[in-house]
């Protein structure tokens, strides 16, 4: 019994359906149902921040997913049985928020979504799980035809030697995902590779706790905070050329190809792996360094493999 008064204060608290709202959602049911017998909610579907995978969207690809999930529907785990159905998308939107960067300098923007779920005796613990925050975390099933570099702009079909998460002339690489074909479904999961991605409150609500998701206050401006992320990452720029500058120095190498070989080499290291190479130079007796041969193979995959790819984000 208290548990259902915990529940029914929940649902009650829960802001009520409006008629524009509800004309959208009966434009996907086979009957027009009453606001009394739906629940909706509000969520982040994907943003333009550089995700846990080194991977970004476009703001185009955002604006093309938001007509495409419109009627998708809302699964467990990206696992696509019938039975895990639980809700559907009726409406989506993009926003930009003018007070907030992504972790390469743009400002941050989003695609936020409504989802209904019809109100059953069933599904009745499954919405208090929502309305506590116990179900949040939200992760996209989508395609693009497009997935390059922030760096070079070379696609994945094409040889790239830089990789996310490294700084490169002061620009940290990443993966850009454009041009998408197809949306799928979105699904609750326990850690989505997008930190934003999950249940809000309502559309111009957004906190995610990481460091590198500044908001500005004390009437700080875009311009200011753009200065110090480039402040930043002049000085790892330098301070990398610097290491770089230092081994090379210190290794005796056979011939020119060796060194370039080399210095492609330090770019697919961090600075901390970098300065123990140079601390394990430094103490090592043998300044000879022997290169493995690097060979490239072509890349003969399938063209519609190469022009595809499939993302659960």
């Amino acid at each position: 019994m208290k548990q259902y008064q915990t529940y029914k204060t929940l649902i009650e608290q829960n802001k009520p359906i409006t008629d524009d709202e509800l004309q959208k959602i009966n434009l996907l049911t086979r009957r027009n149902f009453s606001k009394d017998e739906l629940y909706i909610f509000k969520l982040v579907l994907c943003d333009n921040d550089i995700d846990r995978d080194g991977e970004k969207f476009s703001t185009s690809a955002l604006e093309k997913l938001a007509t495409m999930f419109i009627g998708k529907t809302g699964i467990y785990d990206h696992s696509h049985k019938s039975s895990n159905q639980h809700a559907r998308i009726f409406d989506t939107q993009i926003n930009f928020y003018n007070d907030k960067l992504t972790q390469d300098g743009e400002i941050y923007c989003r695609l936020e979504a409504k989802a209904y779920m019809v109100r059953t005796d069933s599904n009745k613990d499954f919405i208090l799980e929502i309305e506590a925050g116990i179900k949040k975390e939200i992760s996209v099933g989508c395609s693009v035809s497009n997935k390059y570099c922030s760096i070079c702009n070379k696609n994945d079909s094409q040889l790239c030697s830089h990789i996310p998460g490294n700084i490169y002339n002061g620009k940290i690489c990443c993966k850009i995902l454009d041009d998408p074909t197809d949306a799928y479904e979105w699904s609750f999961v326990a850690v989505p590779a997008q930190r934003c991605a999950g249940v809000i409150k309502n559309f111009k609500d957004y906190s995610t706790g990481n460091i590198e998701d500044i908001s500005y206050k004390n009437n700080k401006t875009v311009e200011n905070l753009k200065r110090k992320i480039k402040d930043l990452q002049d000085d790892t720029f330098e301070y990398r050329a610097y290491l770089n500058k230092q081994l090379t120095k210190t290794i005796n190498f056979n011939d020119e190809d060796s060194q370039n070989i080399f210095q492609s080499m330090l770019q697919k290291l961090t600075l901390k792996e970098i300065n123990t190479l140079l601390k394990a130079v430094n103490n090592s007796s043998k300044k000879q360094l022997e290169l493995p041969q690097v060979i490239h193979q072509d890349n003969n995959m399938d063209t519609a493999q190469n022009n595809l790819n499939t993302f659960f984000i």
